[in-house]
């Protein structure tokens, strides 16, 4: 584990930009913090808020890199090495949930893919072992397995929106910019460096990690910056409200209206949400004996999965639906969908390895999808994910048909 030499946050070597200020990263000017005095990393994070903030969604994001990680002859080997990061902290990949009620607009989800139509456009990218990025944004339809690049900008978030493509500019910082469905029209919308964007009606709601974890909202266009709410560690956007949980008072889900008057604390709330709609919050809580068993490390550590459960926005509901160490979950049709992760160790290898399953809404009929991969998105009725060779692939839920994406981004 290594240091940002600009602001002090933790890194991976094979990151290309610091994911708390922005930066490039310098292989040369990068510190080693291997063997440091983990008692005092976590007095930091108890005493200093602001850094428990990034580090939270820093890790989460991180994870979703490490966790395509399989072993394969005694090997562990990087299925993607994807720039593709989400989810926020902590904050996984996700899909509709079924409700008669709920809009798209109003789902919360750090998604992937986003739909237009029968048109998708996602992101996809790689570093190679130069540290060089290859990728960009990308289209594609049901009726195609070839991908049509919209543009040649990194990013691992992006929301579509009549003819406008919204998405954080890896390229520039983190910045905001929106571009055309056609690739024309490129225009930078904010200077602030941000790591979830959202859009509802005419506003883009984003979390700052440029300025101290601030939520703001902006017209699509990039006017009237209006800053909600300060040292946010997660927010999601349903029915008229903003939910979120901020950093320097975790454990309690607090509320605001969309133009940030009318705050308050709601509930205590201890877990990592997952998934929202008009109706619930699914999220995860570690089991009790898996407390136990990471009692000695960072609360984070261990709050990145555990078992599923649901709850009425209002706190009450409560109810256990998958009881398994979920990763991230998609909903779509009246089934959730979602990913588990194993560990397994070897004479010499400890490898990590993630299996994919479906159950009802209720946490029943469950059944094993059997992929050589792990999920990475269900759209338009397709479920993509990145099987060992490395290939994109999609299986329809509905035919149950299987066809590879011809495109050699994820190959080595």
């Amino acid at each position: 584990m290594y240091r940002c030499k600009e602001c002090g946050n933790e890194v991976l070597k094979e990151d290309i930009y610091c994911r708390s200020c922005g930066k490039k990263i310098d292989l040369d000017s990068l510190i080693n913090i291997e063997g440091e005095d983990t008692k005092n990393e976590k007095l930091i994070v108890v005493e200093k808020p602001k850094r428990n903030a990034f580090k939270v969604i820093k890790k989460d994001r991180l994870k979703i890199i490490k966790r395509f990680k399989l072993e394969l002859k005694n090997k562990e080997i990087i299925i993607c090495s994807l720039i593709i990061l989400l989810f926020a902290a902590g904050y996984f990949i996700n899909r509709y949930a079924y409700s008669e009620d709920v809009s798209l607009d109003e789902i919360y989800g750090y998604d992937l893919f986003s739909e237009s139509g029968h048109e998708i456009y996602f992101p996809l990218s790689r570093s190679d072992n130069e540290h060089q990025i290859k990728g960009g944004i990308y289209k594609i339809t049901s009726k195609s397995t070839k991908p049509v690049e919209i543009s040649d900008d990194i990013t691992g978030m992006l929301k579509v929106k009549g003819d406008w493509i919204y998405f954080i500019n890896y390229k520039d910082e983190f910045k905001i910019y929106k571009i055309k469905k056609d690739g024309t029209q490129k225009t930078k919308l904010s200077d602030i460096a941000a790591q979830v964007i959202t859009v509802k009606g005419n506003y883009i709601y984003f979390l700052a990690s440029g300025d101290e974890n601030r939520i703001y909202r902006m017209k699509l266009d990039g006017s009237k910056k209006q800053k909600l709410e300060d040292r946010v560690s997660m927010y999601f956007l349903t029915g008229n409200k903003i939910y979120y949980i901020k950093a320097d008072k975790l454990g309690t889900l607090f509320s605001m209206n969309y133009d940030g008057s009318s705050k308050k604390e709601d509930y205590k709330f201890n877990a990592r949400i997952v998934y929202a709609n008009d109706n619930f919050i699914y999220f995860t809580e570690p089991s009790p004996q898996r407390i136990m068993e990471n009692k000695d490390k960072v609360i984070d550590a261990y709050y990145d999965s555990g078992d599923l459960y649901r709850m009425r926005l209002d706190g009450t509901e409560k109810k256990l639906i998958i009881p398994e160490n979920v990763i991230q979950i998609f909903v779509s049709n009246k089934t959730i969908y979602y990913n588990t992760n194993s560990v397994s160790s070897g004479s010499s290898v400890t490898s990590t390895s993630m299996h994919s399953y479906r159950v009802d809404l209720e946490g029943n009929n469950k059944v094993d999808l059997k992929l050589d991969g792990a999920m990475i998105d269900i759209a338009d009725n397709w479920m993509y994910y990145v099987n060992k060779e490395n290939n994109l692939v999609r299986t329809n839920l509905i035919s149950k048909k299987t066809e590879t994406i011809e495109t050699d981004i994820f190959k080595q």
